[in-house]
């Protein structure tokens, strides 16, 4: 399915319906690895949180179970975050924090700041229940770099700059 195929005929449909065509399409890629490529739709041409965080999961584990190339798909997904290539990109950030993979932690680290507020939060939201291992010491680290900016920020009463 390509992404103007996906945004014609399956962004229209209600959320329910999007979830249901995910469902067929993770079903077909698990037999056959050649429709892995089909969730790259979903992944990137979707704002919805369930189905990007699925779709991008999905994608990745396909890829692992098919061989050798199996950070590659990892790459893509995170080059979606830094490009800016899919619509919710703090599902796709999520997902891949979510598995808990060093290498994937590491090529993800560059890119924390990357996001705006709102898709930390959604990030956080995410997998505030089950940060694990590597992924809850990567989001420890991040909430490091984050703090100390967030608070020399509020010494300063708005629209007043700081020393310069």
């Amino acid at each position: 399915m390509r992404l103007l195929d996906y945004w014609r005929s399956t962004l229209p449909l209600p959320v329910a319906a999007r979830r249901r065509a995910l469902d067929a399409v993770c079903t077909r890629a698990r037999r056959d690895a050649t429709a892995a490529a089909d969730l790259v739709s979903f992944a990137l041409g979707d704002p919805d949180e369930e189905i990007v965080y699925r779709a991008t999961l999905e994608y990745v584990e396909c890829a692992r179970c098919a061989g050798p190339r199996a950070a590659t798909p990892a790459r893509e997904a995170i080059e979606w975050v830094a490009r800016r290539l899919a619509l919710n990109r703090a599902a796709v950030f999520a997902a891949l924090a979510s598995l808990n993979d060093e290498s994937v932690l590491e090529m993800l680290r560059p890119f924390r700041l990357v996001l705006d507020e709102a898709e930390c939060v959604a990030v956080h939201r995410r997998l505030k229940c089950h940060p694990v291992g590597a992924t809850r010491e990567f989001f420890r680290a991040w909430a490091e770099l984050r703090d100390p900016v967030a608070r020399y920020l509020a010494e300063f009463p708005q629209g007043v700059a700081g020393p310069r």
